[in-house]
């Protein structure tokens, strides 16, 4: 029974969650459509103060990272109750997943238009629906993301360690 009343959390978190941050995009979307109109409504906004439109693209970015991240963490919720494989030890993982998503998600971008990956234009960063599915696609990746990144910097930075390392 305490491990429903678990799972139910769970499941409540994230859909609090991912209600949470549809809302803020939905916001910043009228936010970035009145300020194109010159509305009234924007001077009463958060985003009225922002200098920088390309700001709102990592903020988009992140977002939509974490929106990923819950999405995945909601498969893998049902998932694993469906099978049978949920277990109570993995309990801070699913809680961190969303949040680790947003920032895999929004500092790859950045690897990516510093020109370090150059696995896309970093112009691309410059329109609305590229920062969304970026964020989305990283976000719910982001397993396999820093996976890959740690294969990566063992090949290339190599290690200290001689002793295999267990892997996460």
């Amino acid at each position: 029974m305490a491990a429903w009343f678990q799972i139910f959390v769970e499941l409540i978190y994230l859909l609090v969650l991912l209600v949470a941050l549809s809302s803020a995009l939905l916001y910043i979307g009228v936010c970035i459509t009145n300020a194109d109109r010159k509305s009234s409504f924007v001077s009463m906004s958060l985003f009225a103060l922002v200098v920088h439109r390309e700001m709102l693209q990592w903020v988009i970015v992140t977002i939509a990272g974490g929106i990923g991240g819950v999405v995945f963490d909601l498969k893998w919720l049902y998932h694993s109750v469906a099978r049978g494989l949920w277990t109570r030890d993995r309990g801070l993982w699913r809680l961190l997943v969303p949040m680790i998503s947003a920032v895999v998600s929004v500092f790859l971008a950045f690897i990516i238009v510093s020109g370090l990956l150059p696995f896309f234009k970093s112009e691309a960063f410059r329109t609305t629906y590229f920062a969304l599915g970026f964020g989305f696609i990283f976000g719910y990746f982001s397993d396999n993301v820093i996976a890959a990144l740690q294969n990566f910097a063992q090949k290339n930075i190599g290690t200290t360690n001689t002793e295999p390392r267990p892997h996460d």
